[in-house]
């Protein structure tokens, strides 16, 4: 998710919506994808309370501010893991599956690297390349078995720790 992204959706909301914010509801951003309602016990709450200066107008408020909005709820929270395979679906198909695979004491021709809630295709001259996730296959394979490989890698969530995992220390230090 990001600001792009953002906009629409608490467009969406509404400006009667949005005047109707009380103490007792937060809004959160659920699987990385929409907007709902909350009671504030959730995890994932993106803004608890309006600020003082966004009461007369919190549509354009948000709008306005909807990239450190989002830049901060990231900083906070990582992503959802729906919201990580989806992202990493895309890339996939955009790149090809085998473009982030390689075998042992190799590097592949992207890794995958997030930044404040867009999963990007480092390419190697990339300077955060070498940080990176990617699936390491046992040997030499061909494209085919390595984008098989490289599915199998998301759907059994070793992709997703791996992110995590490098991510530890942002999240809970």
């Amino acid at each position: 998710m990001d600001a792009d992204r953002l906009r629409p959706l608490l467009s969406r909301l509404g400006q009667a919506s949005l005047q109707d914010w009380g103490p007792d509801r937060v809004l959160r951003l659920v699987d990385d994808e929409r907007l709902e309602w909350g009671d504030g016990r959730a995890a994932d709450v993106l803004l608890d309370r309006l600020p003082d200066e966004a009461r007369e107008q919190p549509l354009a408020w948000l709008l306005a501010h909807a990239e450190p909005l989002i830049a901060d709820y990231y900083r906070r929270h990582p992503l959802t893991r729906s919201g990580f395979d989806r992202q990493v679906a895309a890339l996939l198909e955009r790149y090809g599956a085998d473009a982030f695979a390689a075998p042992p004491g190799q590097l592949p021709r992207f890794t995958l690297f997030v930044d404040a809630g867009t999963l990007l295709a480092e390419p190697e001259q990339g300077l955060r390349y070498r940080y990176g996730a990617y699936c390491e296959l046992s040997g030499a394979v061909s494209p085919a078995i390595a984008s098989r490989c490289v599915a199998e890698w998301l759907a059994r969530g070793e992709a997703y720790a791996a992110y995590l995992s490098m991510n530890v220390c942002r999240y809970n230090c």
